[in-house]
């Protein structure tokens, strides 16, 4: 007889929910990533994965090791070294981790000097890196275009809303004039109301940030067939379902998903929404919910307390595209 596999259960686990705007016609999912307004950037890839051997990276003179085992892939080693980075490099970040080629790719932000290296001494070099650029200026209070140090790695649809965010987490909106294409290092913009300092970043599609729920919720019809003489029960299938979606919040007034949502709801548009749970085990990802809807109502509550409340329904245009928990 097999022992029974323990878990612990799952407490206070947070759901992260990002939106964005998609074009007309259209339901292709963008691609998760960052932004950089101005800046350093410089490409690292990690080409193959060996046992027992180290990968070190130095950004911004600190040290980073990972030591590759039997069980690493490529990926693991780029999301192992992005974690070590961006929780001890001061002022870098990585973004952008991607497949590419056959192995797997980031970007280093924030950093003007890095360097890389492996220990392996029977295979070619493991870690390359791409030259570090920089536009070296931020954007002007005023300014109708961002120029960014490496291209988009998916369009950014017209009148979407994103954040930047600074080295101090100041945060600055945008709302982009003309649609940003693939590969796209400029951003038109609408006037900036104020300047948005170099090498702050933005993530697209941006975080739906004060919400108070992101409730989805499936609806099954069934239709019965035969009704049994054995009090009413009958013999029935399931002949159809749907998805609505509820978002109310505290929002504050420069979450760019509410006002990209109040600007475009009333227009028929449809939005992409992904929602990302909290890992409930070490070294796996947590569930992740992808879907297409659009507004079907729009409410602002004027309570007396004070408070801006806006609360969204929605349907859910095609099936939900769901991720479960899986290693990284």
């Amino acid at each position: 007889m097999g022992s029974l596999r323990k878990h612990a259960p799952t407490q206070g686990r947070n759901t992260t929910v990002f939106g964005a705007l998609l074009p007309k016609g259209s339901r292709i999912f963008p691609v998760k990533q960052s932004v950089l307004c101005g800046g350093f950037t410089g490409l690292v890839s990690v080409v193959s994965a060996v046992s027992t051997e180290s990968y070190v990276a130095v950004v911004a003179a600190i040290t980073h090791t990972v030591v590759a085992t039997a069980t690493d892939t490529r990926r693991s080693i780029a999301q192992k070294l992005a974690a070590l980075i961006d929780a001890g490099a001061s002022g870098a970040k990585t973004y952008n981790l991607r497949t590419s080629g056959g192995s797997s790719v980031f970007n280093i932000v924030r950093a003007t000097t890095f360097t890389l290296a492996n220990t392996g001494t029977t295979t070619v070099l493991n870690l390359t890196v791409g030259t570090v650029t920089g536009a070296g200026v931020g954007a002007a209070a005023l300014a109708t275009s961002i120029t960014l140090p490496f291209g988009l790695l998916s369009p950014i649809e017209s009148g979407q809303f994103i954040q930047f965010v600074d080295t101090a987490g100041t945060e600055y909106l945008a709302e982009l004039s003309s649609t940003a294409a693939l590969n796209s290092v400029t951003l038109s913009v609408v006037a900036l109301d104020e300047a948005i300092p170099v090498n702050a970043v933005a993530l697209y599609p941006p975080e739906f940030t004060d919400r108070q729920n992101f409730d989805l919720k499936d609806d099954f019809t069934s239709a019965g067939f035969a009704t049994f003489n054995t009090g009413g029960h009958e013999d029935a299938a399931i002949v159809g379902s749907s998805v609505d979606l509820s978002l109310d919040g505290l929002y504050f007034p420069f979450c760019p998903v509410y006002r990209t949502l109040t600007n475009f709801s009333a227009a028929g548009r449809e939005f992409y929404f992904r929602a990302e749970d909290e890992s409930a085990r070490a070294g796996y990802t947590g569930e992740v919910v992808e879907m297409v809807a659009a507004i079907t109502s729009r409410e602002k509550p004027l309570s007396v307390d004070g408070f801006v409340s806006a609360k969204f329904s929605a349907k859910v245009v095609q099936l939900p595209t769901r991720i479960f928990a899986i290693p990284v």
